[in-house]
């Protein structure tokens, strides 16, 4: 079941998976976990204890992101702190953007958690796309209005005289209209 949004992308139902094929494509997504990401040993411990705490199951969902990488970087925030705070809102345990396949990856013990949280993503990802769809139209107008502009020095100016300065006078032919014949047309 795929959900189409306006900005084109798809919300594809959340999956079940176990929870060591979960803990295996986080640490395949990550690196391992590597610290580069800004994966602290704290949280990536916490998130351990809550994958295999979960039931052996976890819920998968996937969201196809923008091509625009500046689009991903505002949706993500600085630091992951839209996913951060997503994660906290929907009782989701983990929100990655994978870069090899392009999506945004969502894990959750319950899948209205996971709905949750990818509904919350695709509001941003629409406001975000809409709101860098309106700047680059405005630009895009900017530099027309800016390449269509005349120079003042290619205009011609021409004057007019006042109509009301001088008082108005009927022109005159400069030949006399020859007289026209009444008669009837024989034909």
């Amino acid at each position: 079941m795929s959900r189409t949004f306006s900005s084109n992308l798809r919300i594809d139902a959340p999956a079940i998976i176990t929870s060591k094929h979960a803990w295996w494509e986080m640490r395949q997504m990550t690196n391992d976990f590597d610290p580069a990401h800004g994966l602290t040993r704290e949280f990536v411990s916490d998130l351990n204890h809550q994958v295999f705490n979960a039931r052996r199951s976890v819920y998968r969902g996937v969201i196809v992101a923008p091509t625009d990488v500046q689009a991903i970087k505002m949706i993500i925030g600085k630091a992951g702190c839209y996913f951060t705070l997503t994660s906290k809102n929907t009782d989701s345990m983990f929100i990655w953007h994978d870069r090899r396949y392009n999506v945004f990856v969502f894990y959750a013990q319950e899948i209205a958690n996971v709905y949750a949280a990818m509904r919350a993503i695709q509001q941003r990802i629409d406001s975000v796309c809409y709101r860098n769809r309106v700047e680059r139209e405005n630009q895009e107008h900017q530099h027309r209005i800016n390449t269509t502009t005349l120079q003042e020095d290619e205009f011609q100016w021409v004057s007019y005289p006042n109509p009301l300065a001088a008082p108005v006078v009927p022109l005159k032919p400069k030949t006399e209209v020859p007289a026209v014949s009444l008669r009837p047309n024989p034909f």
